[in-house]
C-alpha cells in the first residue's frame, strides 16, 4: 500500500467523507498530507473555548496555517465566570457588598462580560490575520439582541483589516448588522452571497437596514462577478423590489442567483429586477431563479413574478450558458419558457427546469427546443411526471453532446406493465429493468446521471442505467434544487 503512486491515493480519498478524511491523518503517512488538507480547508468559529483555542495554536503552525481556504465565524453568547473568592471573609464582604451597592455589581459584570467579548473577537481575529492563503469567509449571525455587538465587532476586524485578501464573502446576518457594512471596503471581492431573513419587522425598518447594504454592494462594482440573494419564508414584511432598484451596473457580473418564495411575495414588482438583470445583459453567463415554501400570510405579491423576467418584456442575454427556472405557477403556459429557451439556446450549456414536472407531450416540446438549435448542450436537468424508457430515449436521442443528467419524477412507467395501477411502483419498476435490460445507448457520451436518493429502488436504478449506457462513470444523489 505505501508503494501505490500519490494520484491513486488522491483517487481513494474522493471516495471517503470530508469529515472522515479529516481524521485519517494519523493513519498512514500516504494520507496525511490529504488529510489534513481535508481537515484545514475549511475552520469554523463557534466559540472560544479551550478546544479552538488550540486549534488556533494549531493555525499558527506554518505547515498548517496555509492550508486554509474558507473561514466561518458565528458569533456566540459571552458569559464571563464568577470570580471565586479565596477565603471566606472575601466571601462575606462580596456578599455584604452586593447586597449594600447592588449597582455597582451589575456595572462590575457589564464590564466583564465587555471585556470578555473584546477578548474573543481579538483573539479570532488575530488567528484569522495570519492566515495568508484563505479567500473565502462566511459570517452567520442569529437574531439574539445580545449578539449585535459581537457581530459589530467581527465585521470590522475581519473585514476591514483582511480586505485585501478576501475574494468571496458569504453574509448571514440580521438586519440590524446591515447599517454597519457600508463603512467595510472590499477591493478584491468577486462573489458575494447575501441571506436575508427579516421576521416580522416592518417594511419601513427593512428599507432602513437595506439602505447601508445597498451602498456597501455598489462599492463592488469594480471587481464583482458572482451576486447570490436568497430570503426565507419567515420574512413577513420583505419586498426586494426598491433593492434591486438601487442596484447600480457591475461591468463584470457573470453569474446572479435568486432564491425567493414561489409566490413571489418578496418581489412586488418584477420590473424592479428586470431593470437591474437588464443592465447586465451583456456580461451574465448563469441565471439561476430558485424558490422556497411561500410566506404564511403574504401581503404583496405577483405569483408571476418569474415569467416576467423570461417572458417578452425580460432581457436578452448574449452569453447566457447556463440557466435554471422554476416552473411557477405550477398550471401554466410552457411557451414563455420555450420561447426564453429558443431565443438563448446557441450559447446554453445548461438547462434546468424544476418545481414541475413534465409530461412526455412537454418534454418531447422541450428537447425539441434544446436539440434543434443547440446541440451542444451539456447538462439538463428536468422533473418528469413519470419516469419511463420512452423519455430516457427522447433525451439521449435528441442531445447526442449530453454530459450529466439529472431526473426528478414521482412515478415510475412501463410499457411491460399493461394494467397500471396508481402507486404500485413495485410492477412499475420491474417492468422498467426489464425494458431497460433490452435497451443499450452505445451512441450516447453520457457520464453522469443523478436520480433522488430513494433507498428502496436508486440502486436498481444504478444498476439498470449502467448496464444501458456504457459511457456512463456512474449514478449519483440528485442536489436539492433549491434550500428553505
Amino acid at each position: 500500500m505505501n508503494r501505490l503512486p500519490r494520484d491513486i491515493w488522491h483517487q481513494i480519498s474522493q471516495y471517503i467523507p470530508v469529515d472522515t478524511l479529516g481524521g485519517l491523518y494519523g493513519v498512514s503517512r500516504n494520507l496525511f498530507d490529504i488529510a489534513m488538507k481535508a481537515r484545514y480547508e475549511t475552520v469554523h468559529f463557534m466559540d472560544f473555548s479551550p478546544r479552538q483555542k488550540s486549534m488556533c495554536r494549531n493555525l499558527d503552525d506554518p505547515s498548517i496555517g496555509p492550508l486554509v481556504r474558507c473561514v466561518h465565524i458565528t458569533p456566540w453568547l459571552v458569559k464571563p465566570r464568577e470570580r471565586l473568592c479565596n477565603t471566606w471573609t472575601a466571601s462575606l464582604w462580596n456578599r455584604l457588598h452586593r447586597f449594600i451597592h447592588p449597582g455597582d455589581t451589575t456595572k462590575y459584570q457589564e464590564q466583564r462580560t465587555k471585556d470578555k467579548i473584546q477578548k474573543d473577537i481579538s483573539g479570532v481575529a488575530g488567528v484569522v490575520h495570519k492566515l495568508k492563503n484563505w479567500i473565502n469567509t462566511v459570517l452567520t449571525g442569529m437574531r439574539i439582541q445580545i449578539i449585535t455587538r459581537t457581530l459589530q465587532g467581527f465585521l470590522h476586524p475581519v473585514m476591514s483589516q483582511l480586505n485585501n485578501q478576501l475574494i468571496e464573502v458569504s453574509l448571514k446576518l440580521p438586519p440590524e448588522i446591515l447599517p454597519f457594512l457600508h463603512s467595510i471596503s472590499l477591493p478584491r471581492l468577486q462573489k458575494l452571497e447575501l441571506h436575508l431573513s427579516t421576521g416580522r419587522l416592518s417594511k419601513r425598518a427593512i428599507d432602513e437596514y437595506l439602505d447601508p447594504a445597498v451602498i456597501f454592494i455598489n462599492n463592488l462594482f469594480r471587481t464583482l462577478q458572482s451576486f447570490v440573494i436568497t430570503t426565507t419564508y419567515t420574512s413577513e414584511s420583505l419586498d426586494l423590489s426598491q433593492f434591486f432598484n438601487k442596484l447600480g451596473h457591475f461591468p463584470h457580473l457573470s453569474t446572479f442567483d435568486l432564491l425567493i418564495p414561489f409566490d413571489g411575495t418578496h418581489l412586488s414588482k418584477p420590473s424592479m429586477l428586470v431593470k437591474f438583470l437588464g443592465m447586465h445583459y451583456l456580461t451574465l453567463t448563469r441565471l439561476r431563479l430558485s424558490t422556497t415554501r411561500c410566506v404564511i400570510q403574504p401581503i404583496n405579491n405577483d405569483p408571476e413574478w418569474v415569467y416576467a423576467l423570461i417572458g417578452p418584456e425580460g432581457p436578452k442575454f448574449a452569453k447566457l450558458e447556463c440557466v435554471e427556472i422554476p416552473l411557477r405557477p405550477l398550471k401554466s403556459e410552457l411557451k414563455p419558457i420555450m420561447a426564453f429557451l429558443d431565443i438563448h439556446s446557441p450559447p446554453l450549456m445548461s438547462v434546468a427546469l424544476t418545481d414541475r414536472g413534465l409530461s412526455y407531450c412537454e418534454l418531447r416540446e422541450l428537447i425539441g427546443v434544446l436539440g434543434g438549435v443547440s446541440a451542444q448542450l451539456r447538462h439538463l436537468r428536468v422533473r418528469l411526471r413519470q419516469l419511463d424508457p420512452e423519455a430516457i430515449t427522447l433525451i439521449v436521442t435528441h442531445l447526442p453532446q449530453l454530459q450529466s443528467l439529472g431526473l426528478e419524477f414521482s412515478e415510475i412507467a412501463s410499457s411491460c406493465v399493461e394494467d397500471r395501477e396508481y402507486g404500485n411502483r413495485v410492477d412499475e419498476l420491474s417492468g422498467f429493468l426489464t425494458e431497460m435490460k433490452h435497451i443499450r445507448y452505445n451512441s450516447s457520451g453520457l457520464l453522469r446521471i443523478n436520480i433522488p436518493p430513494e433507498g428502496r429502488w436508486s440502486h436498481k436504478l444504478e444498476l439498470a442505467f449502467m448496464e444501458s449506457f456504457p459511457s456512463l462513470e456512474g449514478v449519483s444523489e440528485l442536489v436539492p434544487s433549491s434550500s428553505a
